[in-house]
């Protein structure tokens, strides 16, 4: 692995949270070995998972050798159904181990595999002694939703304990928060079956200190109770705020000024709560052209594809987003049109212009998932004359990614014969690309079918 400084210095910073600055170099050092140890020369092929092997890693007195093997799990391919004795030795270590970057990755394991064991070892987490591990156990909490209720009195617990107030680490991007907050999101996220949070919560999204605590208190309350007007106002009254009162920073993607990131916060507690709170879209129409942080404005179109509510004005917004280079405004603008059916149709010039023009943003895989949504939205919502000239045109461009190129043939393909004036571009593309040999003539023979063979 090449380590550049923003990686090396979020995992100094993930040490010294976890450890206190004293520590800095024992912490940083275990997380930089394990992450360097578990890289493998083909991360896409992972080898057969080695139960034994990994059990007896698990169980070692080197903390980093307990380290790498956590990495390793974490990095892998995910386990549908880890052995019991693998979850008990993850829940051992959450509940014993005394190296704190272990008790973390221990908790982002137990979160992922969803096995009722796993979230019962989560639950006593909950009640650790360090203020760390309780944090970390809570936010995975979340991943479980509903399954998660028996938690809830555990949860509350969490709300008002002598160390709420301590900063902890959790998730990335590293994102570091009082312990209270984490555990109101978790009971958000396990919605209606947490009621008996309410009374506390309602008292938090008016009363605390801290204002991302009392926007995530404003979101659980609506995902509790199935929509609440005083929370939502709460977030629409965020939406518009300027004030830059002291909020935890977080380090990572989103903004580091105050009153933004208290703005970004709402818009996303709101597209959380989507039809909960679809009450919001009027005023949220009314203010999207103020609002100048990208971050935030996909936040807004998000919420739009989340209300299941048909807005010319939606279709508006989104098609003016798709001349953007931010890979995530351009994501959620297409999310939003996908939301809009029929309507969406206004947009083909702009999904057209997003399929052919080469973002300067963004990494190619995440560029090819953007188009491959695009790509799924002209073929619902174009003729398909439209589409075929569409999706030609964007075959035709040699730098056309190839699972993006693959999805083009399937679409053609599924057109037959409509899609004959596709045939001299496909067979164009043949030439270039042989290793898409076959799924180029079983298209043609689909689209034309005396053509039996090209080779």
């Amino acid at each position: 692995m090449e380590w550049d400084m923003k990686t090396i210095s979020h995992l100094f910073l993930l040490a010294a949270m976890l450890g206190g600055y004293e520590s800095i170099a024992s912490h940083g050092i275990i997380l930089m070995q394990a992450a360097s140890a578990a890289d493998t020369e083909d991360e896409s092929l992972p080898p057969p998972l080695d139960v034994p092997g990994l059990l007896n890693r698990l169980r070692s007195d080197d903390a980093t050798v307990r380290c790498q093997a956590l990495n390793e799990l974490s990095r892998g391919k995910p386990i549908q159904k880890p052995p019991d004795a693998l979850v008990d030795a993850i829940g051992h270590i959450l509940a014993h181990d005394t190296e704190p970057t272990a008790r973390v990755y221990a908790c982002g394991l137990l979160g992922r595999w969803h096995s009722p064991a796993s979230l019962e070892y989560l639950r006593r987490g909950v009640t650790s002694k360090d203020p760390q591990t309780r944090a970390s156990a809570v936010s995975h909490l979340s991943l479980y939703g509903e399954k998660a209720a028996a938690a809830v009195a555990d949860i509350i617990s969490t709300l008002d304990d002598e160390s709420s107030d301590e900063i902890t680490w959790v998730g990335a991007p590293f994102n570091l928060q009082p312990v209270r907050y984490f555990g109101v999101n978790a009971l958000g996220d396990i919605g209606p079956s947490a009621k008996a949070a309410l009374p506390k919560l309602v008292s938090m999204l008016r009363d605390d200190d801290d204002p991302l605590t009392r926007i995530a208190a404003a979101r659980a309350v609506i995902l509790i109770g199935e929509g609440d007007d005083e929370a939502l106002r709460m977030l629409l009254d965020e939406l518009s705020t300027d004030e830059d009162e002291h909020v935890v920073d977080d380090i990572g993607e989103l903004p580091r000024d105050a009153s933004v990131k208290r703005r970004t916060k709402a818009a996303m507690a709101i597209a959380d709560a989507g039809r909960l709170a679809k009450a919001a879209l009027p005023v949220m129409l009314e203010m999207y052209p103020r609002e100048k942080e990208m971050i935030a404005r996909a936040m807004y179109l998000s919420a739009f594809a989340n209300f299941g509510v048909l807005d010319p004005q939606i279709v508006k917004i989104a098609k003016s987003e798709l001349y953007s280079d931010e890979p995530a405004l351009l994501e959620s603008a297409v999310k939003a049109l996908d939301s809009q059916d029929d309507l969406a149709r206004q947009a083909i010039p702009e999904l057209r212009h997003l399929l052919l023009a080469a973002s300067k943003r963004g990494d190619q895989s995440t560029i090819a998932h953007i188009q491959l949504r695009a790509i799924a939205l002209i073929a619902k919502v174009a003729s398909v004359d439209v589409a075929v000239d569409v999706f030609r045109e964007k075959l035709s461009q040699p730098s056309a990614d190839p699972e993006v190129a693959s999805a083009i043939i399937q679409r053609l393909k599924s057109y037959g014969p409509r899609a004959r004036n596709a045939v001299p571009t496909l067979r164009d593309v043949l030439k270039r690309h042989r290793a898409a040999e076959d799924e180029i003539i079983e298209a043609l023979t689909e689209i034309e079918e005396e053509t039996t063979t090209a080779r």
